[in-house]
């Protein structure tokens, strides 16, 4: 008589172990200790053969029976399963099983964000599924309807990103030898586009003095102290261009030679997208700025939250920005394209420095044999930049001394960015026609 899922759950542990028959040579071996194990019964070479198939509820009663069919079809073909099983152990292995065995290997190449967040995904979406499927019945249909469901929530990136996991998931499986064809590799077309990127907004070169003054103004509310922390911080990702996350995570310990001749910021790896560290130089207004802040905080990170002593919120610069009025308009990542433009229509400063100054990395040939860093000309680019925002009207009082800045230096900065555009007030032809004095 075949045994019942409800029997095999109450099986309760005995003074010695017993078995439970389903027939066709399984059962459930019921040890003292309480632990279920399925067994097969066979006869391999004309010699007697016992199989395990797990343990159970790991393996359940409908999935023995299934392993139970093919090891007694793969028996009728001539094959001998126990030799096979110390070989290919796939007829038990499960996709969420080989799918952590490849996560735990890839993650010593991730950070740790991204390789939690790899596995969070994996669990919300693909797991509840797919896990306890063994890998080499997954269909591409099954594999199909799950990212279908990760679309239908409006995730097209995650449901793209999920399909390359999983099928890097089941080639990991085949090179290990447990499977033969990857069930996603037909699936290409399968899932809806991704959507075009949208480029971070930028408000335009007649209108950024406008957003300059706005955010040096934005300290001059209530909630004084949270204002012109989130202030500042604005400012000092202007200055140095670096990406909210390495402008909200900066500690005291990474800056060397602040009152020195070559003051430094020095962004260690694990802070870096491109996961390598970063050295950014520093302009006498990013200097001042810090020395400032240095004075009046005794905080561990240089731009805190509200509790003092965590980093200031994700979204407290980009808060800031639709506060002043430049919603869709400016966004914090913007900013890096502003100076971006800029540096590069000043025609004065190479590309390689320009992009070594965002913490971009070139990928091919040439740049995995250039190990240049520019320190140099970075140095005197950020301060050629640091001079041009302060002349249009990046007013904090740390930051400029009357005749320091050059003004012929900054109209030829300014000079490459011939937009002639007219916005509401004076018009304003030239960045390099630019008065700060102006109202």
């Amino acid at each position: 008589m075949l045994l019942t899922e409800t029997e095999v759950r109450d099986a309760l542990p005995g003074k010695a172990p017993y078995k439970l028959w389903d027939g066709g040579g399984l059962y459930l071996a019921v040890q003292t200790s309480g632990s279920k194990i399925w067994r097969l019964k066979c006869r391999v070479a004309r010699q007697q053969r016992t199989i395990s198939f797990g343990r159970y509820p790991a393996v359940s009663l409908a999935e023995a029976r299934v392993r139970r069919s093919d090891t007694l079809q793969a028996l009728a073909q001539g094959r001998d399963l126990v030799s096979d099983a110390k070989i290919n152990p796939a007829p038990s292995l499960r996709f969420e099983a080989v799918a952590r065995s490849w996560h735990q290997g890839r993650a010593q190449n991730l950070s740790p964000f991204y390789a939690n967040r790899l596995m969070a995904r994996l669990e919300l979406d693909i797991f509840p599924v797919l896990g306890e499927k063994i890998v080499t019945r997954i269909t591409p249909f099954e594999v199909l309807t799950v990212l279908r469901k990760i679309e239908e929530r409006g995730a097209l990136t995650v449901a793209l990103q999920m399909k390359r996991a999983v099928g890097q998931i089941f080639r990991y499986a085949i090179s290990h030898g447990w499977m033969e064809a990857d069930p996603t590799a037909n699936l290409r077309d399968a899932l809806m586009r991704r959507p075009r990127p949208r480029h971070q907004p930028r408000v335009g070169f007649a209108e950024f003095p406008h957003f300059l003054r706005a955010v040096c103004g934005s300290g001059d509310a209530s909630d004084m102290i949270g204002r012109e922390i989130t202030r500042d911080a604005l400012i000092f990702t202007l200055l140095t261009w670096a990406r909210t996350a390495e402008t909200r995570g900066v500690t005291w310990s990474e800056f060397e030679d602040l009152e020195g001749c070559s003051p430094l910021w020095r962004i260690p790896a694990e802070r870096m997208k491109a996961h390598r560290e970063h050295l950014v130089p520093l302009s006498r207004q990013a200097v001042r700025l810090l020395l400032s802040l240095r004075a009046q905080r005794s905080t561990t990170h240089v731009f805190p939250g509200r509790d003092g002593i965590g980093p200031l919120s994700q979204a407290a610069m980009i808060s800031t920005c639709y506060r002043l009025g430049f919603r869709r308009r400016q966004s914090v990542h913007g900013l890096r394209r502003v100076a971006s433009t800029w540096a590069n229509e000043a025609l004065k400063y190479s590309p390689d420095c320009i992009e070594m100054a965002l913490s971009h990395h070139v990928e091919d040939t040439r740049g995995v044999y250039n190990s240049a860093l520019y320190l140099g000309p970075r140095r005197a680019m950020l301060q050629h930049w640091a001079d041009v925002l302060v002349t249009m009207g990046l007013c904090h009082s740390s930051l400029y001394v009357p005749g320091e800045t050059s003004k012929q230096s900054v109209a030829h900065g300014l000079s490459g960015l011939s937009h002639s555009i007219s916005i509401a007030g004076p018009p304003i032809r030239h960045w390099a026609s630019w008065n700060p004095s102006a109202p």
